[in-house]
């Protein structure tokens, strides 16, 4: 049985259910495709020391847009809430998600770190993030 975890964001009770090991596959490549963008702007150095290394933020964001998708990442961000959050229901069509996050970001943006956190992906991040990144740069 996959873990659940309950977290109130703005009064609201949200059910997170763990990913299956295929859908957190699906989001570690996503992520790490993100990281590839970031990396492009960002040295090793960096990574390593980022309290003490000055970024070029214009190229850490360029880098980052080049590997995100306008169209795809809504898509991507919706399906991971959509996977994810058991109640309130989501998955009954694109209405629900739409009806309760139009003009809540804030919310949604909340949430999705409560999910990111809950299925470990910014452990990935954090202990990975150069690996990740020369994996897809070979």
């Amino acid at each position: 049985m996959l873990k659940q975890h309950t977290v109130t964001i703005w009064e609201i009770d949200f059910l997170i259910e763990q990913l299956t090991t295929k859908e957190g596959l699906e989001v570690t490549f996503a992520i790490a495709q993100l990281l590839k963008g970031l990396a492009e702007g960002v040295s090793e150095e960096f990574v390593l020391n980022f309290t003490s290394t000055k970024v070029n933020i214009g190229k850490a964001l360029a880098g980052l847009i080049a590997c995100s998708d306008v169209k795809e990442t809504p898509e991507f961000i919706k399906s991971l809430v959509v996977m994810s959050v058991k109640k309130p229901e989501m998955t009954g069509g694109s209405d629900l998600f739409e009806q309760h996050f139009a003009g809540n970001y804030a919310e949604l943006s909340e949430l999705l770190t409560e999910i990111v956190m809950f299925n470990k992906f910014d452990d990935l991040v954090k202990k990975n993030v150069l690996k990740l990144t020369e994996l897809l740069q070979a």
